[in-house]
């Protein structure tokens, strides 16, 4: 029944919704934004399903099982054989978390909900998301959801209230909008993967769909399609060459693209430019070989970049498209074609069709769910793995494990997140056994900070007060710190401590050529000009000098500078071990110095006679291949936090603090 609706230039148009993707998931700067391609098919989607949908509601003919048959004969064939293909070079190559989170997604994709399992782990330009093999599957996830909802509501709003359904789905359609602007402003990562902010993409096409059915596609004047449809490209073209990572998407620049497809939905019609164009031979082919070319490319990517020990070539990519050309043309010919429609002699019934689906995610789902039970098949990984990296998954095991836990002597050597009330009694009887002790204040580093001077210093009173992200510069959009707490301890208790250090993230006050704050994440761009395009966050950084400037005015302060970051994702060394030649982003320490220069003259212009910087690069001088890891230890839990080993390895050269400013500050 779906053949009365095809159009030559749909399928030329599905073309230009997968190269880019593909182009795009292979690196290619010149097509930036390549990504937009989804949103291209999910336009195509809501078109073509609505069509459908509504010819058979209005005929008299909607079957509710017809629908879901039919899409189970698109959707589930070509879909499991690449999850099946996907089984083997996971368990050759993926770490055990790495095989736990694909199991993970195994299910997810079964389930349809995978969008959501991807939202909750990662962002899609995160790199590790490029190592996902079912990661492009969050889309069809977002397609199905639609098809849940869209027959039912089509059906009960043409029963009972037809005259305003196209009104209702052009108000659902600016519901979804209007929450997408929201969103990229406040939840960008669940923007991008739920249906809520991608569903006005879907009912665009529905639009069409109901526009074109009451006057026709193209209408009557050759002219004005050729304009509108040739227009339609034009917006295509510039969202895929002008829109980039940094793009907010989905938002209001997603109308751009969508408004595109559908001027060409809407105006291409036999005799119109844009239809020859779409409607090539070459072109036509492969769109008809999309869904599979879209199923293919991510887990081929995924497995070659899990495999390579660094970057991928561009020939390497052009490899891999061209397999996943070979592997789209026999999906497409022998898996996808055959199931399409009902055939008894291939036993392509539809109660096969439903068994075999049915059959299919039991068994894929069950070797998922054996993934999760076994923690990633450890034992059987760690049993056939080589004894050096079964050493470095043990250390970085032993890192997530241990790193975090507070530290308490159970004297006087303590580090918390909460002031509370036995804790300050606490600090008054060990001021009263050992004098005024010594505070270290900050955010997670300071934590990496504390464990250094615990097992690098002879100080018998050392306090610790601070979480992850609580800074001066960041405290009052996050109700859980409580710096400004602590000051009022001490300005209400003079005297308990004869010298503070404050240590903080030192990426956290700088920006990036945007003019936002990356935190730990701001080495991603593989570009090396990018490291060196970052400025001094002069805000925080006013921020930080008054809330220093105040505890100075209540103990001498030490403000330990910024330390080099290396930002090395852990599964990156899960994955090339402990030999590895690890090697820093080009001029990745140039920010670092800069910051450490402005944090100095920033001091000096406080002028504070109790406020002294002091440059912790000095005493680190931090090199990679000595100092990120060896077969003996690993020094880093993160990519910026010291490991246990590390506070140890790093604490050694901070003499300079711990013997001599710790030993010289004057008890007051």
């Amino acid at each position: 029944m779906a053949r009365s609706f095809y159009r030559a230039d749909i399928d030329g148009l599905r073309t230009v919704a997968v190269l880019p993707v593909l182009f795009h998931h292979a690196e290619f700067s010149w097509i930036s934004g390549g990504y937009i391609g989804v949103d291209i098919f999910f336009v195509i989607s809501g078109f073509l399903i609505t069509s459908i949908l509504m010819t058979e509601i209005r005929e008299g003919r909607f079957s509710i099982l017809n629908f879901y048959e039919r899409r189970a004969r698109r959707i589930l064939p070509a879909l499991s054989a690449v999850l099946v293909f996907c089984i083997p070079f996971a368990l050759a190559l993926m770490t055990p978390e790495e095989f736990k989170d694909f199991s993970q997604s195994l299910i997810a994709t079964l389930l349809f909900v995978s969008n959501v399992l991807f939202w909750l782990e990662t962002g899609y330009f995160h790199p590790d998301a490029e190592e996902k093999p079912l990661l492009h599957t969050w889309s069809l996830a977002i397609e199905e959801q639609y098809y849940i909802f869209l027959p039912v509501f089509l059906f009960l709003m043409w029963r009972y209230q037809r005259r305003y359904l196209l009104l209702s789905i052009v108000a659902i359609a600016l519901a979804s909008l209007a929450f997408s602007e929201w969103a990229w402003r406040n939840i960008p990562t669940a923007n991008f993967y739920l249906i809520f902010s991608r569903a006005w993409e879907l009912f665009a096409g529905s639009i069409c769909a109901l526009i074109a059915a009451k006057v026709g596609a193209g209408g009557q004047n050759t002219g004005r399609a050729n304009l509108l449809s040739l227009a339609g490209l034009g917006m295509i073209a510039v969202a895929l060459f002008g829109f980039e990572d940094a793009t907010p998407f989905p938002s209001i620049f997603a109308v751009l693209p969508v408004l595109g497809v559908a001027l060409i939905l809407l105006y291409s019609r036999q005799g119109s430019i844009t239809f020859a164009l779409l409607s090539l031979a070459p072109i036509v082919f492969i769109g008809k070989i999309s869904y599979s070319l879209y199923l293919w490319h991510q887990p081929l990517f995924a497995f070659a970049r899990i495999q390579s020990t660094g970057e991928l070539t561009d020939t390497i990519y052009l490899v891999l498209i061209g397999a996943t050309f070979v592997l789209a043309v026999l999906s497409y010919y022998f898996i996808e074609t055959p199931f399409r429609t009902p055939n008894p002699r291939l036993l392509v019934t539809r109660r096969s069709v439903f068994l075999g689906s049915a059959l299919v995610t039991l068994a894929i789902g069950a070797f998922g769910a054996w993934g999760q039970l076994t923690k990633g098949r450890e034992t059987l990984w760690l049993a056939y793995s080589d004894p050096t990296t079964v050493r470095v998954y043990q250390m970085v095991r032993s890192i997530k494990q241990d790193k975090y836990n507070l530290i308490d002597d159970g004297d006087c050597r303590v580090i918390a997140g909460e002031l509370d009330a036995a804790l300050q009694q606490r600090i008054r009887a060990c001021h009263a056994k050992y004098g005024p002790g010594i505070l270290l204040i900050g955010d997670s580093i300071a934590g990496d900070l504390f464990g250094a001077a615990v097992t690098n210093s002879n100080a018998p009173f050392l306090i610790g007060l601070g979480k992850g992200g609580c800074t001066f510069h960041t405290e009052a959009d996050r109700p859980e710190c409580r710096i400004q707490d602590y000051l009022s301890f001490l300005e209400a208790e003079p005297g308990l401590f004869r010298l503070a250090v404050y240590n903080q993230l030192g990426t956290f006050l700088l920006l990036n050529e945007d003019g936002e704050s990356e935190g730990e994440y701001f080495v991603i761009d593989t570009d090396p000009a990018v490291v060196g395009q970052y400025t001094i966050n002069q805000p925080a950084l006013a921020k930080t000098i008054a809330g220093l400037t105040r505890l100075a005015d209540l103990v001498d302060t030490v403000w330990l500078g910024p330390r080099i970051e290396p930002q090395i994702d852990m599964g990156f060394v899960l994955k090339k071990g402990c030999n590895f030649d690890y090697t820093l982003k080009q001029d990745q320490t140039a920010p670092f110095r800069m910051l450490d220069d402005a944090l100095s003259q920033a001091v000096a212009k406080a002028a504070h006679p109790r406020l002294s910087y002091m440059p912790a690069e000095e005493m680190l001088q931090f090199d990679v291949g000595r100092d990120f890891i060896t077969c003996d230890a690993f020094y880093w839990a993160d990519g910026v936090h010291w490991s246990a080993a590390g506070e140890r390895h790093f604490g050694a050269r901070l003499g300079p603090l711990f013997n001599d400013a710790f030993a010289r500050a004057p008890a007051r």
